[in-house]
């Protein structure tokens, strides 16, 4: 979809929201909730947002929520839209490309996935490293918008070392201090769970999950 499209649909949000965002939250399956910790809430649905498409997938709202957290001004996707429910992929990434045209500079990307790692347990949280686009399809593929960016991104860094620290970090303090709660409770000695796995994430159209062939690849 084109840059003109883009600051169209920018300057709608702005219009709705005159704050400078931050930060642009997408929530995956199971995480919607996270919308209610947004203090000072606009709520939009995606119908009204010009450009944009629309969620049909169960459980994903279909709402762009503005507002702050912590004080901090954010755009929370509530609900995305996926290549595999018919859109073009330049219609998937859209929501993306508009938050940059806000002023976004960290964007924090949620999801959930089945695992190939026999290690990981049903509900194990993992943080993304690095990843492998197995989609057969690239959104940055045609005539180059100098205006979005360059035509060849570096890619040696998409998930920040930096923020992906801080995570840990957090992760690690959790587990103490729920370590440290339960010492208290019992009165037995406890061992931190540091419940925080990492790995790289594999991207495939779907909407089939992978054959067990393609697991073992």
């Amino acid at each position: 979809m084109s840059y003109e499209k883009a600051r169209e649909t920018a300057g709608f949000i702005k219009a709705k929201y005159d704050k400078e965002i931050k930060i642009a939250v997408v929530l995956g399956s199971g995480l919607g909730a996270f919308a209610d910790e947004v203090e000072n809430a606009v709520k939009i649905p995606y119908e009204e947002i010009p450009n944009f498409a629309r969620s049909t997938v169960e459980g994903h709202a279909g709402r762009l929520i503005l507002g702050e957290i912590e004080g901090v001004s954010v755009a929370v996707q509530q609900g995305r839209f996926h290549y595999y429910e018919g859109y073009d992929i330049s219609q998937v990434v859209f929501p993306v490309r508009t938050f940059g045209l806000l002023g976004v500079k960290s964007l924090i990307l949620t999801n959930a996935a089945g695992s190939v790692n026999t290690d990981f347990k049903q509900g194990s949280l993992m943080l993304i490293r690095d990843h492998i686009n197995l989609m057969g399809i690239n959104p940055l593929r045609g005539k180059n918008d100098e205006r979005f960016g360059v035509r060849f991104p570096d890619m040696t860094e998409v998930y920040s070392l930096e923020y992906q620290e801080i995570v840990i970090a957090e992760s690690k303090k959790m587990a103490q201090e729920k370590a440290v709660r339960r010492e208290t409770e019992t009165g037995k000695k406890q061992t931190a769970n540091y419940f925080l796995r990492r790995g790289v994430y594999c991207g495939l159209s779907g909407p089939s999950y992978e054959t067990p062939s393609e697991i073992r690849l």
